[in-house]
């Protein structure tokens, strides 16, 4: 935990702190948590405290970029964009509206704030121009859901959430509309576009593990550096076996990694 703390800094961990949020959101939540103290919310980033520490220091000023910079150049450049195409941009509404999201975000978790702003400015933006259509609309709660997704919520709760909004968007807007709006939300939930590149890549990974060097492919899994899979990945248990038979020890340690990953410990079980 110190060493994943102390090597955070700004502005060299961008991408980095970015990479967390997305990919590694319980162990940038680890993080957040062992703060002292701890860093509960976005608006925590605002804390008395947040100068005294290197580490505290380091998360509040990458977390800035994202929610005080980011939203307002993507909201800002789309917006030229489309007004250098003729579209009328009321830059008035655009700036209280984003105001009013950056600041209710701030009572959200960290995660969601960063993940939430970029496509809540661009949908703003577009809001702004009187150009928003079913398409951004699909867009939009994609990325909310995205967002949600690393908030801790149980799939229960994702699929609750994705069936109101979804009848929400059908009584005002007709059936269709709010059942691809809902189908949208839960996709960026359950992050079904990523998993649909990483269940074929695990698949690949085991199919070649058993005729080359299994550990060398064992790196490349999927679960490993995203944090955040829902859904069993195929193969898995076989790389794992290959592995068992070509480095005992190196496939002892995969086994804990499995064991605590999240939603993948159906490979301990089934061995």
């Amino acid at each position: 935990m110190t060493t994943l703390e102390v090597s955070l800094r700004f502005p060299q961990d961008l991408l980095r702190f970015f990479y967390w949020v997305i990919f590694r959101p319980f162990t940038l939540r680890q993080i957040l948590e062992h703060l002292d103290p701890p860093l509960i919310s976005a608006m925590s980033l605002f804390a008395r405290s947040w100068r005294t520490s290197y580490t505290r220091r380091s998360l509040t000023l990458l977390a800035l970029f994202y929610i005080g910079l980011v939203p307002w150049l993507a909201a800002i450049g789309l917006g030229m964009v489309l007004a250098a195409r003729g579209a009328p941009m009321n830059w008035l509404t655009l700036a209280f509206c984003l105001l009013v999201g950056i600041a209710l975000s701030l009572t959200f978790s960290l995660g969601f704030c960063v993940a939430f702003l970029t496509p809540f400015s661009l949908a703003v933006t577009i809001f702004s121009s009187s150009g928003f259509t079913l398409i951004h609309a699909l867009l939009f709660s994609f990325g909310l859901g995205l967002a949600y997704s690393l908030t801790s919520k149980p799939a229960k709760w994702g699929l609750t959430a994705g069936l109101v909004y979804g009848a929400v968007f059908a009584l005002l807007d007709g059936p269709w509309p709010g059942l691809g709006i809902g189908a949208s939300f839960l996709a960026g939930f359950f992050r079904l576009p990523l998993y649909l590149l990483e269940a074929p890549l695990t698949w690949w990974l085991a199919s070649r593990a058993s005729k080359v060097d299994a550990s060398r492919l064992w790196s490349f899994q999927p679960f490993l550096w995203d944090e955040l899979i829902w859904f069993p990945l195929p193969g898995l248990d076989i790389h794992l076996q290959a592995l068992f038979r070509q480095d005992p020890a190196l496939a002892s340690q995969a086994l804990i990694s499995v064991r605590d990953s999240f939603r993948q410990g159906w490979v301990v079980k089934s061995k």
